[in-house]
Parts: structure tokens; sequence; C-alpha cells
């Protein structure tokens, strides 16, 4: 049945639903709160010379709880950002 309505499975929804406000923290139209969380690489010191900064892939920083870090905003919004591909995150 989930073929026939096109439906998405969790992990899928969850991924569309976290590009969706990347996007729009990328573009003004989130909440300053969530928009600080999606910087480029190129803001950071040292990321113009990068290759990253090419691709326009966002700064995904280092978690330090292996438990739940992972889950938050700020880490899982930039990750999934970065995992699509170069042609779909090009703002």
């Amino acid at each position: 049945m989930c073929d026939t309505l096109h439906w998405l499975s969790y992990p899928q929804r969850i991924m569309i639903k976290l590009c969706l406000l990347n996007y729009k923290c990328l573009h003004g139209l989130a909440p300053p709160y969530l928009s600080r969380y999606c910087q480029p690489q190129s803001a950071h010191s040292g990321g113009s010379q990068l290759r990253s900064a090419e691709v326009h892939q966002l700064f995904v920083p280092r978690i330090r709880t292996t438990v739940m870090g992972s889950f938050g905003f700020y880490y899982a919004a930039p990750a999934s950002w970065n995992d699509l591909p170069v042609t779909t995150s090009a703002p």
C-alpha cells in the first residue's frame, strides 16, 4: 500500500523534514534560533579554501555524547544536508 500511495518510510520522512528546515534556514525563512546552526563550511576559519566551499556544504559540529548527540538539530540538520547529492543541495 505504501508503494501505491507513494508514502515514505520514517527515516526518509525525517530526512525530508530536516532538509526542508535547512533550506528555510539558508534562505531566511526559519527562526533565528534554528538558522544559527546552519552555517556554511566556508564561514568558519580557513573554510574558504576547502573543496566543500564550492559544493555549499554546511558546518557539522563535533558531538560529545554518542548516545543522543547525533539526534540534535545542530548536528542532524547539517549532516543530512551534506548527505544530499550536490545537484540537489546547491542554493
